[in-house]
């Protein structure tokens, strides 16, 4: 089953912040497992765990040379994604002090001389509780929240952060559709 949603870019013009949004597809038929395989939580005070979980792995090309016994990898290497369960006030797009220094390590390492030549996608998640249209633009806020604390706090470039609001479409654990896990912020790498 395909849903519509907006993207949403964060783009900034003489020192303000503006929401830029164009419709996306996307499919939430996604089982608990395949979410929980895709992101991984991360929880650290150290900008290298991030450093560690974002950096994509190496590809290598080898131009048509084949070596014996070794057979080509089906599919590319997923691009790295990590979750983070940010919290915010109540029904709120503000940022709590818990947040803040969650986001310290994060934004110290997307300005890392490892990650500084990459650009990352932040997807905001909501639990299932509330309307879809209403959680839908509570993620997208939170997505845009943590995109402008990192940009003025870590001097993260808007240009580098590609913001999405998902809502309850992707829940990190579709059996618990109400539970805390699936209120998070997701941060994946953008690998050409």
């Amino acid at each position: 089953m395909t849903f519509t949603a907006m993207r949403v870019h964060l783009s900034a013009s003489f020192g303000a912040f503006a929401l830029v949004t164009t419709p996306i597809a996307f499919a939430q038929d996604v089982s608990a497992s395949d979410r929980l395989d895709q992101a991984t939580y991360v929880d650290s005070e150290s900008a290298e765990d991030f450093i560690k979980a974002l950096k994509p792995k190496p590809r290598y090309k080898t131009r048509g040379i084949r070596f014996n016994n070794v057979e080509p990898a089906a599919e590319p290497p997923k691009a790295p994604s990590i979750a983070m369960g940010i919290t915010f006030a109540y029904d709120s797009d503000r940022l709590s002090e818990q947040a803040i220094a969650q986001l310290k390590p994060l934004g110290e390492a997307l300005n890392s001389e490892q990650l500084q030549s990459f650009s990352f996608k932040i997807d905001g998640h909501t639990d299932a509780t509330g309307s879809e249209n209403y959680n839908m633009d509570l993620s997208r806020r939170r997505a845009l929240s943590v995109g402008q604390h990192l940009y003025q706090a870590y001097g993260v470039k808007v240009e580098r952060l590609k913001l999405n609001g998902k809502g309850e479409s992707q829940l990190y654990d579709p059996s618990k559709p109400a539970d805390g896990i699936n209120r998070r912020v997701e941060i994946t790498t953008l690998v050409q």
